[in-house]
């Protein structure tokens, strides 16, 4: 909810920029999807790492043993507690960069200053919640500890970025990505390094990544340092602090499982189901670019367009990962085939934590307490920024508290049982986590759902699902080999996914719209 008295259409000091098209009808109609386009190149982008991604974990999976991957999962989780302190600078660097204000410097300085001190946090974290790893593991588990510094300055380097640049997010994921498989190839397939190999490839793809924001934030970077904007982010850490505990409890699942069970075998399952999840998180980057959209604007305009755009890849992907679970769980490694199911249900549950993430977007993107210098305490308490705060830390609490409940009720059972009753409950505290952000927006920032494109969407869908029933069998053999079995894989996903293309295509006139327009602006980024 806009603050009483205040414009949602302030003006506010932005970097100038010159347009890269001048014909004054030409911007008019690209006005209207410009952050569709960012959203859209970054999705395709992101898409194409993802691909390279999974290359990655594939040599993981297919290289160490489940034990060994339970613990690369757990080092991950760890690292995630560790860099927390960072989004005291990167919460409100986003902000402050969309409207203009010259923060740059300042934050890859504070964000250099919270690294040092993070360190010892990670290595205090192995020695409270690693009792139940075998000792043979911890000097990996200390390895990790290099990730933590490079994590800091590119997430820092990021938030500017996504203050004016979304799509080089994207941009830098996906060469980030795909390093991963060459590094991957040498460390851990030919020289056999293990755990210490996938940390050290992950290092290396990820100062690339550093490198990659560090040139697109550069002109950003060209301002003086104010210790004030400093202070000012100390002073009010506590908010970006407690609306980002959350990115904390989303991976306490994974310890909590370790610590009660005593297995890091179940960590693994569920490390490995999480892979065909993430898949149709991916969707969610075409609703990107409508963050900073809002903050820099106000404006509520684009976001059914947004929506849409975002549900176009959302509910195939759902549909693939559905189809696909078991090959995809195959594909990584045989022994994880069984937690096809799981995969499933993660999926289902990041589908709907996808549009749940745009509901928060789009709430966040319009709250503009902190448009005044240092606003006060009770405008902060007031501001949905802690409301969605709460909000998510509440769900992220009762996930876990359900969670532990159930590990204990089913002690005893299989690994597998148990990691199919973690997805359970995940999908289970999501549904009404997201009816409730659904009477929220209703509330604050109504806007026409476009129901009759999801069905048309839907359509294409239904296409996709015959087309798999008629083909699969006779396309993908089961084979250990990933040299036999992946080709024919991939060719069943792609004719699936023309299908889906194909019959949106004809039937929504607002695809073809989409795609000629996206057609045009990279005409004319072209001849730029």
């Amino acid at each position: 909810m806009v603050s009483e008295g205040r414009s949602p259409n302030l003006q506010r000091k932005k970097i100038p920029k010159e347009p890269i098209i001048n014909d004054p009808k030409t911007l008019e109609k690209l006005d209207d999807i410009r952050v569709t386009y960012s959203g859209l190149l970054g999705l395709a982008v992101s898409m194409g790492g993802m691909f390279a991604g999974l290359g990655f974990t594939i040599i993981v999976t297919r290289q160490l043993s489940p034990e060994e991957f339970g613990v690369w999962t757990i080092i991950s989780s760890m690292i995630a507690y560790s860099v927390i302190a960072e989004t005291v600078v990167s919460y409100w660097t986003t902000r402050q960069v969309a409207r203009g204000t010259p923060v740059a410097k300042t934050s890859v300085v504070s964000s250099s200053l919270f690294a040092g001190g993070s360190i010892p946090v990670y290595l205090l974290s192995i020695h409270l919640f690693a009792t139940n790893i075998e000792p043979v593991f911890f000097d990996s588990m200390l390895l990790g500890a290099i990730l933590i510094p490079v994590m800091f300055i590119h997430y820092t380097l990021s938030a500017i970025n996504f203050g004016h640049k979304p799509h080089a997010l994207s941009i830098g994921t996906a060469i980030y990505q795909a390093l991963k498989i060459p590094a991957g190839f040498v460390l851990v397939f030919s020289l056999g390094l293990g755990i210490e190999g996938a940390i050290l490839t992950l290092f290396a793809a990820q100062t690339v990544n550093l490198v990659i924001q560090l040139r697109y934030a550069l002109p950003y970077l060209r301002v003086s340092l104010n210790v004030s904007y400093m202070r000012g982010w100390i002073r009010q850490s506590w908010l970006p602090l407690y609306t980002n505990i959350p990115s904390v409890l989303r991976v306490l699942d994974i310890i909590l499982y370790t610590m009660i069970t005593g297995s890091v075998i179940g960590a693994a399952y569920f490390a490995a189901a999480s892979v065909i999840s993430r898949v149709v998180a991916r969707a969610g980057i075409a609703s990107q670019a409508i963050y900073p959209k809002l903050l820099a604007k106000g404006s509520q305009d684009h976001l059914t367009e947004n929506m849409a755009l975002m549900m176009y890849f959302a509910i195939p992907l759902l549909t693939l990962t559905t189809l696909f679970s078991y090959h995809i769980m195959f594909l990584l490694n045989a022994e994880y085939a069984i937690a096809w199911v799981a995969g499933v249900l993660l999926s289902v549950a990041a589908f709907l934590q996808t549009i749940n993430n745009f509901i928060r977007q789009v709430l966040a993107g319009i709250d503009d307490v902190d448009v005044v210098e240092n606003p006060s305490l009770s405008a902060l308490l007031k501001s949905k920024l802690f409301h969605l705060g709460t909000l998510e830390n509440f769900y992220y609490a009762v996930y876990l508290a359900i969670l532990v409940v159930f590990l204990y009720m089913f002690m005893g059972q299989s690994d597998m049982q148990l990691v199919l009753v973690w997805s359970s409950i995940l999908l289970s505290v999501t549904v009404p986590y997201l009816l409730y952000h659904v009477i929220l927006i209703r509330r604050h920032a109504p806007f026409r759902v476009p129901y009759r494109r999801i069905l048309c969407y839907m359509g294409g869908v239904a296409g996709m699902v015959v087309a798999f029933l008629v083909t699969n069998d006779t396309i993908i053999v089961f084979d250990e080999s990933i040299y036999v079995y992946l080709p024919r894989l991939l060719i069943e996903v792609a004719i699936c996914g023309a299908v889906y293309l194909g019959i949106t295509f004809a039937i929504d006139h607002k695809t073809r719209r989409l795609i000629k327009l996206i057609l045009l602006e990279l005409t004319s980024r072209t001849k730029q």
